[in-house]
């Protein structure tokens, strides 16, 4: 299983101007007045402020984009001023503001936005104020960080609870649904703003997400126990299979809805009926092929052609951190005749040409990195050795299972080996990476490579999720880019290296 941190993303497409939302209920979202390309900025926004007490020179931002997450940072002079012109991806696009270490503010920006922020950094959430430069938007940023605030708590526990396995699946849609209607309900009471409607259709997607994973998903759908005018205002919540429809406004402009509908067609194949699956025998030749499966999903699944071209390009480009290269590389060359969109095809181009690095049997990229006691690490170093390197994170549950339940018997079984582990933090700081160390007693060679998608070293070797891990022999070639984490396959991979 593969860890990635997401990022909340939100919208509607329609009109950001009034400061209530002015749509009568029942009446559909309307379509986007103009055709937005992908990999061009629809418009601009305008991020500027002041922060009392400020000891930091820049403060990060990111946003989930087309095709992944992208990251910022805005200086702030030496008086604590700050302002930002931010590109925007959609009509819509939500830019996460990392406030401090422990805060974030969600700022849901569209084209000729200006928003101000102030605050003391020595208490950020008591004295953290907006203003904006059109009606509403201030007011409806205020209101759904306020959501977020009272929500997150509840949302983590009843995620935890429905992990049980135990627990009858009509209980645990019981449980989703009813926060999903407290959630709804609570964010569209009182006044209601273009931005938190914009979080209420997230929000839908965001919990048909969590259904599919749950396995539930469509025997169960959501639903609203008590509809509202409020809640017709956004058209999503009306209907109990919106799930299962195409719209090209939350497209453009809503990770979560990209989000749910990636899985969503990869997992479930839910259009096969819609496409030409039907009319092919190479499916149904092929052996077990996941790069192959999802492509032949994505090719059934979508009427709209952009829809489609960005479905093919994101799997084909995950397809060689998950799956087998030469499987990958075969889609690719398939795909590449089929794609209509200008954008996903240059992008998958690029991406091809600079995958090949990474290609088994070519030589592992050379890195430096420091271990916990600071001294200088290069691969290069342990050349005539087998390497197995182990992308990790403090914050990744599935990489520190891993880590606590696996790796001790892996370590153990080839202690006496010609086998060095390498084990890369990219999530946290030095401080916190030290911290984890402690606590886990992870043997082995630990080095950081700390801000993830920042750090040349991730960047070199395409780790967009964790874990991850790569098998290098004693040439210093790669064996695997994506190799088997700890268990018997990884056992019988090591040992046809190690005879």
């Amino acid at each position: 299983m593969k860890y990635a941190f997401s990022i909340i993303a939100m919208l509607l497409a329609i009109s950001t101007s009034a400061q209530k939302a002015k749509v009568k209920p029942g009446i559909k979202a309307p379509a986007l007045k103009s055709i937005v390309k992908p990999g061009k900025p629809v418009g601009f926004a305008v991020i500027k402020g002041h922060i009392t007490n400020n000891t930091n020179e820049l403060l990060d931002y990111n946003w989930e984009a087309y095709l992944g997450y992208k990251q910022g940072s805005l200086k702030i002079d030496k008086n604590g001023d700050f302002i930002q012109t931010i590109k925007l991806d959609g009509d819509m696009m939500e830019v996460y503001l990392v406030v401090n270490d422990n805060d974030y503010l969600i700022l849901l920006l569209s084209a000729k936005d200006t928003v101000t922020l102030t605050w003391d950094a020595k208490d950020y959430k008591k004295t953290w104020a907006i203003t904006a430069n059109k009606p509403g938007l201030a007011a409806g940023i205020k209101k759904c960080d306020t959501h977020r605030t009272l929500f997150n708590g509840e949302i983590r526990k009843m995620r935890q609870a429905i992990a049980d396995r135990k627990m009858p699946d009509s209980v645990k849609f019981g449980k989703i649904n009813a926060l999903y209607n407290k959630q709804i309900q609570s964010l569209l009471s009182g006044d209601v703003y273009t931005v938190t409607m914009q979080l209420a259709a997230d929000i839908y997607f965001e919990n048909c997400k969590l259904l599919l994973s749950n396995n539930l998903l469509p025997k169960y759908e959501l639903s609203l126990s008590n509809p509202t005018k409020e809640t017709g205002y956004v058209s999503v919540l009306n209907d109990v299979k919106a799930y299962r429809r195409e719209y090209e406004e939350y497209y453009r402009n809503s990770a979560k809805y990209r989000d749910f509908m990636f899985d969503y067609v990869r997992f479930s194949q839910p259009f096969s009926y819609w496409g030409p699956i039907g009319e092919t025998t190479k499916e149904n030749s092929l052996p077990f092929a996941p790069a192959w499966r999802d492509y032949y999903s994505g090719l059934a699944a979508f009427h709209i052609i952009e829809l489609r071209d960005w479905y093919l390009t994101k799997s084909i480009m995950e397809d060689f951190s998950y799956y087998s290269f030469t499987d990958a590389s075969d889609v690719y060359k398939d795909f590449i005749p089929k794609v209509k969109t200008t954008f996903y095809a240059d992008t998958l181009k690029t991406y091809y040409s600079n995958v090949q690095r990474l290609k088994p049997g070519g030589p592992a990229l050379q890195f430096t990195l420091k271990d916990e006691n600071g001294k200088t690490v290069t691969l290069d170093s342990f050349k005539g050795k087998t390497v197995y390197i182990d992308f990790w994170g403090v914050y990744c549950g599935p990489c520190i299972y891993d880590i606590t339940n696996n790796v001790p018997a892996l370590h153990e079984k080839y202690k006496d080996k010609n086998i060095m582990f390498i084990n890369i933090c990219v999530d946290v700081n030095e401080k916190e990476w030290k911290e984890s160390l402690k606590k886990l007693n992870l043997h082995g060679v630990n080095l950081l490579a700390e801000g993830w998608t920042k750090n040349p070293v991730n960047k070199a070797y395409g780790i967009s999720a964790i874990p991850h891990y790569y098998l290098i022999d004693t040439e210093g070639k790669i064996v695997n880019n994506n190799a088997n984490g700890p268990g018997e396959e990884l056992y019988r991979d090591l040992d046809k290296l190690i005879k």
